[in-house]
Formats: structure tokens, C-alpha cells, sequence
């Protein structure tokens, strides 16, 4: 989940993954990636 604070208010988006990893490790480095790379591509677009 990628979440902003707007003034007073906190808007979330939610992305589901559905990839499989060896590690629980590995996924979580990955889900990271793949929020940053979400958010670097869409921007504050992704609270619309």
C-alpha cells in the first residue's frame, strides 16, 4: 500500500502482486521496488 498525507487528510492506494518469491525477504524487497516504481511513473496520480 502507497499512502500521502494531503494536508489533513491521508489518501492510500492499494497494488496487489501476484509474483512468487523465495523468501519472504525477497518479496517484501520487491513489493518495495515495485511501490517506488509506481509511485515514480504516476506520481500524486495515483490518489485519483
Amino acid at each position: 500500500m502507497v499512502e500521502k498525507t494531503f494536508g489533513d487528510e491521508t489518501k492510500s492506494h492499494r497494488f496487489v502482486r501476484a509474483e512468487k518469491h523465495a523468501t519472504e525477504a525477497a518479496a517484501t524487497e520487491f513489493a518495495l521496488t515495485k511501490g517506488r516504481q509506481i509511485v515514480e511513473q504516476l506520481g500524486d496520480h495515483v490518489f485519483d
